[in-house]
């Protein structure tokens, strides 16, 4: 089977001559979990625009489910409105998401303009809610709302309409640890589900959690591979200004001490206990 969505010598540039990227090869299979990451200005958020078919390259070819996605496509509104149906998006600012009179009709706003019946919406949008725990926010004005339940209620907009692919945006921003937590499970619980999760973000402790496949994008692919694979490269993360996850700078502090460890395991709470046993079995 072919990629959900691949991007052939893709580059892109702002009306003022600023350039976005610059020859990009992705191809983003069903299934995965990718997180995108780099540096300010490196490119994430126009990618991310150009992968939901909200911005069209400059040049090269943007392709979803083998089906070519360019500026001809606008005046075919019946072919952009399946491709778009079938991408669930959530903006990095969650107050761009949301601006209805309340959350009920911000989730509604979708699957309205999909054409179901009223029944039918409201009956997917109290769905939507009660999968993330907010159905008590439903009749609730957006500008009520905390940040974490401004970014579940704009993930609600994104995920009503049972999207092939999630494309999140720095989903963690601004998040106490709490609400971070808490849209960690759900963004696992989306990928259990069978669906395609990408995601830009620059909290670094948040890809070993969610994502399997890593891109370091900074106007270029610096690299593309397993997250285990790129986290560990030293210099890859430095190169794009990054900072590696703590469990990584664990695992190097480790190995200084001369204590020979395999497969220490990069999430957090999973790190955490495996430290414990090393400490145990130097206690013995």
């Amino acid at each position: 089977m072919g990629p959900v969505i691949e991007l052939k010598g893709v580059s892109f540039e702002y009306p003022d001559g600023t350039e976005a990227l610059s020859g990009i090869d992705i191809s983003i299979y069903a299934g995965e979990s990718v997180a995108i990451v780099g540096p300010n200005g490196g490119g994430k958020s126009t990618l991310l625009m150009l992968l939901s078919a909200l911005l069209y390259p400059s040049s090269g070819t943007v392709y979803f489910v083998g089906k070519r996605i360019g500026r001809k496509m606008m005046d075919r509104p019946a072919k952009m409105f399946s491709i778009r149906k079938r991408l669930g998006v959530m903006f990095q600012d969650p107050d761009v998401q949301l601006f209805s009179a309340t959350v009920f009709d911000d989730v509604a706003f979708g699957p309205i303009n999909f054409g179901l019946p009223a029944e039918d919406v409201r009956e997917r949008v109290m769905k939507t809610l009660k999968y993330l725990g907010i159905e008590h926010l439903a009749e609730k004005h957006p500008y009520e709302l905390s940040g974490g339940e401004k970014r579940k209620a704009a993930l609600a907009t994104a995920i009503v309409s049972n999207p092939d692919v999630l494309i999140l945006d720095e989903p963690t921003a601004d998040l106490d640890p709490k609400s971070r937590d808490e849209l960690v499970k759900i963004i696992r619980k989306f990928r259990k589900s069978g669906k395609t999760v990408i995601m830009a973000t620059h909290d670094m402790e948040l890809v070993p959690e969610v994502a399997e496949r890593v891109v370091v994008l900074n106007k270029r692919v610096i690299k593309d591979g397993k997250t285990e694979e790129v986290l560990g490269n030293e210099e890859v993360i430095k190169r794009a200004g990054l900072e590696a996850p703590y469990s990584v700078k664990l695992r190097g502090i480790i190995k200084n001490l001369g204590i020979h460890i395999e497969d220490f395991p990069l999430k957090g709470e999973e790190a955490l206990k495996r430290l414990e046993e090393i400490m145990e079995e130097c206690r013995k």
